[in-house]
């Protein structure tokens, strides 16, 4: 089983490889095109029951999220409440996963994502996740943080960061089945 999720971790790397060779001078492309990478990946590997797309989560209040990377959603029983294209509004309870995608990473933009992650209460029982490519290590991430709560933050969240912590991808799919 190993050597399957070595290999699915090096077809990941290679697709985002070529994202970086062709486009080298426009970050916000390299992003776009880097989440989209990474949904396709998940659309692949993850069960059929649950639907990987980008968009918006809705509260029971109302309360409407900024737009998230990637979202994992239970498509059995929910469908998104409005879609356009590949962008899908879904309700809090559907959330099974966020996952925001950084292709750089300082102190600000880490603590930005992890106070994202804490604003999203309504999200009680999904997992959130950072993925973060070809940028700083776990440790240095870990050691920006100041803050008691935002380390045990950090632990509760896998950070998947392919070049270090190729398992994660192993860890995810466990989640799912």
């Amino acid at each position: 089983m190993s050597k399957y999720f070595e290999s699915v971790s090096q077809e990941l790397l290679g697709k985002l490889a070529q994202v970086r060779s062709h486009i080298t001078r426009h970050n916000p492309t390299i992003g776009v095109l880097t989440e989209e990478v990474v949904r396709e990946f998940l659309r692949t590997h993850l069960p059929k029951r649950v639907s990987v797309e980008q968009g918006f989560v809705i509260a029971a209040d109302g309360e409407l999220s900024r737009q998230c990377d990637i979202l994992i959603y239970d498509s059995q029983m929910y469908a998104p409440l409005y879609r356009i294209n590949d962008i899908v509004i879904v309700p809090s309870e559907s959330v099974i996963a966020l996952i925001e995608v950084k292709t750089t990473i300082s102190r600000a933009i880490f603590h930005r994502a992890i106070d994202y992650f804490k604003a999203l209460r309504y999200l009680e029982n999904a997992k959130t996740y950072l993925f973060i490519f070809n940028s700083k290590k776990y440790g240095k991430l870990e050691s920006t943080s100041t803050h008691t709560s935002m380390k045990a933050h950090i632990k509760s969240s896998i950070m998947i960061h392919f070049n270090v912590y190729p398992t994660k991808l192993q860890e995810l799919k466990v989640h799912f089945i």
